[in-house]
């Protein structure tokens, strides 16, 4: 199975402040963007990053990390176009991993070959939705109600391209639920970083892994 993955790098991080995409902003010192390429290695070495604000600190960043980087040039008007400016470049035959550049995960992405949304099992339950999936389809939650999220999704040839398609016309979940999108769910221990609280409960996991495991 051919796989691209996608990681979407082009938001200013306004909640956090850094002054700096997410991704670009250090965690026990490597950056958040850097983590996940290494764990995304662990699934494909076919790799973009999809840049915006900041482009030019993130391009060179890609370059030194060995990976590949195109610039949403207009990240400004929504997360949407972020979506339309990676379905642009990647190959209808291959399956896409979709990832938010703003998570640090506490392990390696499992292999899978089916349509399979991941979801963090750790950090703040602080989003408006959450996602479930019964039967094999989506349910989006209003609230916090599950203390799940969606932050990587695996999905079989040709359908990344179509949630590019529907995600122009309302938000990312409903584009899937849309598509009648079939998928299995599976958590992986992680958290997103939305503000300096979530940077610090990230570098204390990840020292308590460190002291337990080795380096994660």
């Amino acid at each position: 199975m051919s796989v691209t993955a996608v990681i979407y790098c082009a938001g200013c991080g306004s909640r956090l402040q850094a002054g700096v995409p997410k991704g670009m902003v250090q965690v026990c010192g490597q950056t958040i963007l850097s983590r996940m390429i290494r764990r995304v290695r662990s699934i494909t070495e076919d790799i973009v990053v999809v840049s915006g604000f900041c482009s030019a600190l993130v391009e060179q960043h890609c370059k030194n990390l060995g990976v590949r980087c195109i610039e949403n040039k207009i990240w400004e008007d929504g997360i949407h176009t972020t979506t339309q400016t990676a379905a642009s470049i990647v190959n209808h035959k291959n399956s896409v991993l979709r990832i938010d550049g703003d998570v640090v995960l506490f392990q390696n992405i499992p292999p899978t070959t089916k349509n399979t949304i991941f979801v963090r099992s750790t950090g703040p339950t602080d989003h408006y939705q959450s996602v479930s999936v019964v039967d094999g389809l989506l349910h989006i939650h209003s609230g916090t109600m599950y203390p799940l999220w969606s932050k990587l999704e695996l999905y079989e040839p040709g359908w990344f391209h179509g949630v590019a398609t529907l995600h122009r016309n309302g938000p990312y979940f409903k584009a899937l639920n849309a598509l009648g999108l079939r998928a299995t769910l599976r958590e992986l221990p992680g958290i997103d970083i939305n503000n300096t609280k979530d940077l610090k409960s990230a570098e204390k996991q990840i020292g308590a892994l460190n002291a337990n495991h080795g380096t994660v």
